[in-house]
C-alpha cells in the first residue's frame, strides 16, 4: 500500500504544481505552492481527529463519513473548477 501511495503522489504532485501555475497569478504562485506542500502535514495532523470519531461512531462509520466527505469535495471540484484560459 505504501508503494502505491508513493507512486500516485509522485505522479500527481507535478500535475498539482502545473495547475497552480495555471490558476494563480505569478505573485501568488509561491503562496499556493507552499500551501500545497504543507497539505500532507496538515492532513496527517487533522487525521488524528479520526481517533475520536472511531471512539464515538465506530471504524466503519468513520470510514464511510470520510469517504463521503472525499466524494463531496471531489464532486465540488469537478463542478466549480474550470479550465483556465491559456
Amino acid at each position: 500500500m505504501r508503494f502505491l501511495l508513493g507512486a500516485f503522489q509522485a505522479a500527481c504532485e507535478p500535475a498539482g504544481f502545473s495547475l497552480i501555475a495555471d490558476y494563480f497569478p505569478p505573485n501568488k504562485v509561491s503562496t499556493a505552492t507552499s500551501i500545497l506542500t504543507a497539505a500532507p502535514y496538515l492532513g496527517s495532523g487533522i487525521s488524528s481527529l479520526s481517533v475520536i470519531m472511531i471512539a464515538k461512531m465506530g471504524w466503519r462509520a468513520c470510514f464511510s463519513s470520510m469517504g463521503l466527505l472525499g466524494l463531496l469535495f471531489g464532486g465540488l471540484s469537478v463542478l466549480l473548477l474550470k479550465e483556465p484560459k491559456r
